[in-house]
């Protein structure tokens, strides 16, 4: 089993991390917190969340041998993720006095990949992909169709039905994984209708951004129908966009090696992601929840003087990030599936999110 110190520092270790770096559109990276829910003093949360990791080994286990993973390396992994939880269970400050969401992922993902699981939803993803590179003519098409003083709602509408598509919530693992392939229209009809949860869609503009960072999350229609037109949107308005995606694989998530095959797939079906405007970017992460006190040097270097700040998905944008500031224009864009994130951010299940704040000034 691994120590507490290796899980609270994640895959690399202590010693890898001054290769990483705390992304610069922080305001105040000494006081940055990833995460704002202590699950060490919050009884009843550390309860919910526990619980819902030991339920979810189930959907994670029934992927990974779709995937072609060897049940015993599955087993070997839940054996130590298991013991994790039990001891959480008798004891949460076992892991060296931080404990939340972040830190059961970074049980859970370290744990797969020590046992040779590191990409138990592989086959759901690359089936997810196929159908979505399917449907994005279509689903740009639909887009351009759609009047220029309404686009921006389209656009939400669009990262809302794809963020639906997530195999690490409970409530839409079931529905996806034996249905991938499911239709975008369908989806687009599950999304809640104006006024949302998060409804600043109107304070935002495409039109005045010179470089957007975007953090994309889930494979399949996430990426590819939801994020990619909005990433031609704002090509279109002459930004540069740069897509930052996990370096490894973790739950249904799309990462970096696999957005540069679907980018290139996508300009073969709309030159306009043949852009040389358009990168992605490694974020340099192996979670789902992102801690952006350590990213890749790509990803600082390449973001350091963007005027806007897109987090995609519920890891990224509501259980991690949800207090940090920015100094550029930051979007929160997410559907909620969980109903313990429901309940934190005050809302219910499937309510949308588009959150945006103004620039602050850094201290």
């Amino acid at each position: 089993m691994t120590d507490p110190d290796s899980v609270q520092s994640g895959r690399r270790g202590s010693s890898s991390a001054p290769f990483l770096c705390a992304l610069p559109l922080l305001i105040d990276p000494s006081g940055y917190l990833p995460c704002d829910w202590d699950l060490i003093a919050d009884e009843i949360g550390r309860g919910h969340w526990l619980d819902l990791f030991d339920a979810h080994f189930a959907a994670i286990k029934e992927s990974a041998l779709v995937s072609g993973y060897r049940e015993r390396d599955i087993d070997s992994a839940w054996v130590e993720i298991n013991s994790w939880i039990d001891r959480l269970r008798v004891d949460p400050g076992v892991v060296g006095g931080v404990l939340n969401i972040l830190t059961l992922d970074r049980i859970r993902d370290g744990a797969l990949r020590r046992n040779g699981v590191p990409d138990p939803f592989a086959a759901i993803k690359e089936a997810a992909n196929e159908s979505a590179l399917g449907q994005l003519a279509d689903r740009l098409e639909a887009i351009d169709r759609t009047p220029n003083e309404h686009r921006l709602v389209e656009l939400a509408r669009g990262m809302f039905a794809g963020n639906l598509f997530d195999m690490g919530a409970p409530q839409t693992a079931a529905r996806f994984h034996d249905n991938a392939g499911i239709r975008f229209a369908e989806l687009l009809g599950d999304v809640k209708e104006r006024p949302w949860l998060h409804d600043g869609v109107d304070a935002a503009a495409l039109a005045v951004k010179r470089k957007a960072v975007i953090f994309v999350d889930n494979a399949g229609g996430d990426v590819v129908l939801g994020v990619l037109p909005l990433a031609k949107a704002l090509l279109s308005q002459g930004a540069e966009v740069i897509l930052a995606a996990s370096q490894e694989p973790v739950l249904n998530d799309v990462t970096a090696d696999e957005l540069i095959g679907l980018r290139e797939r996508a300009a073969a079906i709309d030159s306009a992601f043949a852009n040389e405007k358009l990168r992605v970017v490694s974020t340099g992460t192996d979670t789902p929840l992102i801690d952006l006190s350590a990213v890749s040097p790509a990803l600082c270097e390449a973001a350091a003087d963007a005027d806007l700040l897109v987090l995609v998905g519920m890891g990224r944008a509501l259980e991690s990030n949800w207090l940090a500031r920015f100094t550029c224009e930051s979007w929160r864009v997410a559907t909620i599936k969980e109903h313990g994130i429901a309940r934190r951010r005050g809302g219910v299940i499937y309510d949308c999110v588009f959150r945006v704040e103004s620039p602050g000034l850094r201290v």
